[in-house]
């Protein structure tokens, strides 16, 4: 029986909703299981229920009798020899003294501390419940009297300016940066800083808003700093950006100028040359000192205001976790206009430190080369580029060995990627970090070990490693919730942002529901869960926000650049990892519309956020509340490009779409859009047509070459080179469940967790 609990508008309904579906339940009770398990098509596997793996049993009913013919009788419960499922919740009638709850669980998925958690909070809920019943009972909070860590106090902090100055009084002969043009000195750096702010402070721009296209280059950091040693707010952007995003980021920043020129043609004065232009307008008070800009849901970007404080408290922080040095060697990875960069940038730079600066485009290998070269003691990624290093490393034989700490952030770290990291960089240490454009840089980082030992984390080895909760200025709150229940973000403390354009609404940012002075909430959109031990388990967006590259994207906005074109009747994106692919209605369009669309999205969004596939259909197909369904478009494409593998001749057609354009055959059929619930629907369709598909063939042959070789009778069509999917994990190995785990079952459950790393996709 399945019961929506979201939908349910107080508990009495959903007591009514849970009776009335069990009545309804009764017509069908001659059902059995092995005929429901046939009829959904679903694998058996002797070592898991294929239909659930959360049971409730009532055993009320089953109170024996106080005695037998008059000889006292007393109940004798047998020993529990192991969980039938991963969760089995009990409940006995024990006599007078009332109902008692027993909870059983699978030792290698829950964890005895996160099992008593979960039974505390059934009983909270049961007590709760009565005396509130008009309440819905969708985010229940069970979070008890769980009391905020707060921020410690708020240490002595140095100007960003200041204290890249006092960097180069002590170090002014050391290396500051070094790039592939040559070297720069602290003291050579420092009095091109200086040069330039005293030119911008004599043409009046001092404490002004100024635009900084940014690239990898000591240009950028001279202007960066230059422009705060004068007092400006700084809006960085990637210069490498179409001019018409940089236009739209200078006009949501408010920049009355733009310090280096670019590709654009700009409305407001250009400060270069040795005769800079004076402002035009008198100055106004400015309570930001940087911003950044990240995806909106207009079509346009969306522009998030720091304060000036935000930076050196982040700054001190990370200096005091971390140790910087002056021996330490920083290598700038992060895009400019990005909000890692600045702590690439300027950590080091306030450390009496080097940074490297790489040349743009500089591929996975010869960043390797760069990092054994320079000798490099710590970086700045994201998880999909550690990943990619650590393969380019181990592919050359190479180790990096001077690699002291390595922080990772703007995707969900895993286990298995930091292992893979951990094996060409074995003295590093590696965090996962946590934090935002809106809450500048990290508010919160944990330290990784391999939790080889745990059975629990070993089973979630794809889910991600946990956040930390706490760092010295701020704290990561899931609101409301207890242990193992699923809440929003909640990030808590100083320095976060004040405000983005255009203006958010609902604002996402509050006054602190504490009353500590100087701390505000941020509502991230992020979904996690307590675990027993305090940390936060990340779980995925409550919308449709998604990271790609560890960047933010939100796939309206691309929805709203594909709708600007005439041609475009409807669309809809999607995206899986860093796959994009966008699905257009456009009647009667012509051939090359899919290119031309490419093109114009290239024109006014970030490179990585273009569409790698633009899919042009007669019409998309709608889900029953009028919205476009996604997954049947997906379906369609398949069916396309399963028609064009199998032959014109074949029993595959499509019909109501138009004629898409097929996937490419190789295509994985998730990567393409589809999941769990579209596959069935694409078997039905195949059925249909008089192919005979199960779900488990589209599980084990994933994409339209191989599931088109099967269908011909080609037996075993995985691709040449890839094995057979290994045997998963459970609650216990496969020798002992009295069964090995099938191909079958292993594929499907090892699809099971793609799509729900898929899920997962958008921490930042």
């Amino acid at each position: 029986m399945r019961v929506d609990v979201g939908s349910a508008e107080s508990f009495s309904a959903l007591v009514r909703q849970v009776s009335d579906t069990m009545i309804e339940a009764h017509a069908h009770a001659g059902a059995d299981f092995e005929q429901i398990v046939r009829a959904l098509g679903l694998p058996r596997n002797l070592s898991r229920n294929p239909l659930y793996q959360i049971w409730f049993n009532d055993l009320t009913h089953a109170a024996p009798a106080p005695s037998f013919d008059g000889i006292p009788a007393e109940p004798v419960e047998p020993g529990t020899t192991g969980s039938l499922f991963d969760l089995g919740l009990y409940l006995h009638r024990d006599g007078e003294s009332g109902y008692r709850l027993q909870l059983v669980h699978a030792l290698d998925v829950f964890d005895a501390e996160t099992a008593r958690h979960l039974l505390g909070q059934v009983v909270r809920l049961l007590r709760e419940a009565p005396a509130d019943p008009g309440r819905a009972p969708y985010g229940w909070p069970l979070g008890g009297d769980r009391q905020p860590a707060g921020p410690v106090p708020r240490p002595a902090l140095t100007g960003v300016a200041e204290a890249f100055g006092q960097a180069a009084a002590l170090h002014s002969d050391r290396v500051a940066l070094s790039h592939p043009g040559g070297r720069i000195t602290y003291g050579e750096l420092h009095d091109r800083v200086v040069a330039r702010s005293q030119a911008l402070h004599a043409a009046g721009w001092s404490g002004r808003a100024v635009l900084l296209p940014g690239d990898r280059s000591p240009a950028t950091v001279v202007e960066l700093l230059a422009a705060w040693h004068c007092g400006c707010s700084v809006a960085l952007v990637d210069a490498a950006l179409p001019a018409r995003r940089l236009l739209a980021a200078l006009a949501g920043s408010g920049a009355e100028a733009v310090l280096t020129g670019g590709a654009a043609d700009w409305p407001v004065p250009v400060l270069t040359g040795p005769d800079l232009p004076r402002p035009a307008t008198e100055p106004v008070v400015l309570d930001w000192g940087h911003a950044l800009c990240t995806s909106g849901t207009t079509g346009e970007p969306s522009v998030v205001f720091a304060p000036r404080e935000a930076l050196p408290e982040a700054l001190h922080w990370y200096r005091e976790a971390f140790g910087t040095g002056p021996d330490d060697r920083f290598l700038m990875l992060s895009a400019p206009g990005h909000d890692p960069v600045l702590r690439d940038v300027l950590v080091p730079l306030t450390s009496g430190a080097s940074l490297h600066l790489p040349a743009a485009g500089t591929e996975p290998g010869a960043l390797v080369e760069l990092l054994a070269e320079q000798r490099i003691t710590a970086v700045h990624a994201t998880p999909g580029l550690a990943q990619l290093l650590a393969s380019a490393a181990q592919g050359a034989g190479g180790r990096l060995d001077r690699l002291r700490h390595v922080v990772l952030s703007g995707a969900l770290l895993t286990d298995p990627v930091a292992r893979e990291l951990r094996r060409v960089a074995p003295d590093a240490e590696i965090h996962h970090g946590y934090g935002s454009t809106e809450t500048p840089q990290l508010s919160s980082w944990l330290r990784w070990r391999d939790p080889a030992g745990d059975p629990v984390r070993r089973r979630r080895d794809r889910a991600g490693v946990p956040l930390a909760a706490h760092s010295p200025w701020r704290e990561l709150l899931v609101e409301g919730a207890g242990v193992g229940q699923l809440g929003e973000i909640l990030v808590r403390g100083r320095g976060l942002a004040i405000g983005t354009s255009p203006v958010q609404e609902p604002s996402p940012f509050g006054p602190d529901p504490y009353g500590e002075p100087g701390v505000t909430v941020y509502r991230t959109g992020d979904l996690g869960r307590y675990t027993p031990d305090g940390l936060i388990e990340f779980v995925g967006r409550r919308d449709r926000q998604v990271s790609v590259g560890g960047h933010r994207l939100e796939p309206a906005e691309i929805e709203a650049a594909l709708r600007a074109h005439a041609a475009v009747a409807q669309c809809a994106v999607v995206v899986s990892g860093t796959e994009i692919t966008a699905f257009v209605a456009a009647p009667g369009a012509d051939p090359g519309l899919g290119e031309e669309l490419r093109h114009e999205l290239g024109t006014v969004l970030p490179a990585w956020a273009v569409p790698g596939r633009i899919a042009v259909m007669d019409e998309l197909p709608l889900d029953r509340n009028g919205k476009v369904d996604v997954r049947a478009a997906a379906a369609a494409l398949a069916l396309a490009a399963l028609r064009e593998q199998l032959g014109e001749g074949s029993a595959v057609r499509d019909e109501g779409l138009g004629s898409p354009d097929p996937l490419d055959a190789a295509t994985n059929f998730f990567d393409a859009g589809l999941t769990s619930l579209s596959l069935l629907r694409l078997r039905e369709r195949l059925r249909a047509r008089g192919l005979a598909v199960e779900v488990v063939d589209l599980f084990r042959f994933p994409n339209p070459r191989t599931l088109a070789r099967h269908l011909r009778g080609g037996g075993d069509a995985r691709p040449p080179g890839i094995a057979p999917p290994a045997a998963v994990r459970h609650a216990a190995p496969a020798r002992e469940a009295g069964a090995a785990l099938t191909g079958t079952a292993t594929a499907r459950r090892a699809v099971r967790r793609r799509m729900n790393d898929q899920k997962r996709n958008t921490q930042r």
